[in-house]
């Protein structure tokens, strides 16, 4: 599926965008504090945000369905390879999200939020690229470390748990 297969490196640049207020814009407004008096826990705070953010998500991505309907007017599509590939690419816009998240929390500034978001993307991106020339351990390493590596599978019509268990282990450790 050609058609998702820059998306590893096209949402490292978009998430960013979209997230980068989600935190720094309460800090730089003064609008934190009344959220902190809120009889909520930091974990409820963060997992609102990014609820919120995951909620617009899927529904960018239930937006691409109309693809998917033109394709079966078309000629008859892999419907099975296609609701892969949706699955990893709502899988890697939660891990994605999830950074832009983490990157927002560490700065008032939403150009500095959206600069460490798209770093802490890129980085993820360009470590699977570059495993292609390390060899050994560490070629195999930086492979598994690459998200675009996991979602290859995806576009192949291939839901491995390998590949699930890393987007959604990551997406969990970088929001606690």
């Amino acid at each position: 599926m050609s058609f998702f297969s820059t998306m590893p490196l096209l949402l490292s640049i978009f998430i960013p965008a979209f997230t980068m207020r989600l935190f720094a814009e309460e800090f730089k407004t003064g609008t934190m504090e009344i959220l902190a008096t809120l009889p909520l826990t930091d974990s409820d705070i963060v997992l609102g945000k990014f609820g919120t953010f995951l909620a617009v998500w899927l529904l960018m991505v239930g937006l691409t369905l109309v693809h998917v309907v033109l394709l079966v007017f078309v000629g008859p599509p892999d419907l099975g390879q296609v609701a892969a590939s949706l699955m990893g690419l709502t899988l890697l816009g939660a891990f994605y999200g999830s950074m832009g998240l983490l990157a927002s929390v560490l700065t008032r500034s939403q150009v500095v939020a959206f600069l460490l978001g798209f770093l802490f993307c890129f980085a993820f991106f360009l470590v699977g690229e570059s495993a292609e020339f390390v060899p050994g351990f560490l070629g195999q390493l930086l492979s598994f470390l690459g998200a675009s590596n996991h979602f290859d599978g995806f576009l192949k019509g291939v839901v491995d748990t390998r590949d699930v268990l890393y987007y959604v282990s990551g997406t969990t450790l970088i929001l606690s």
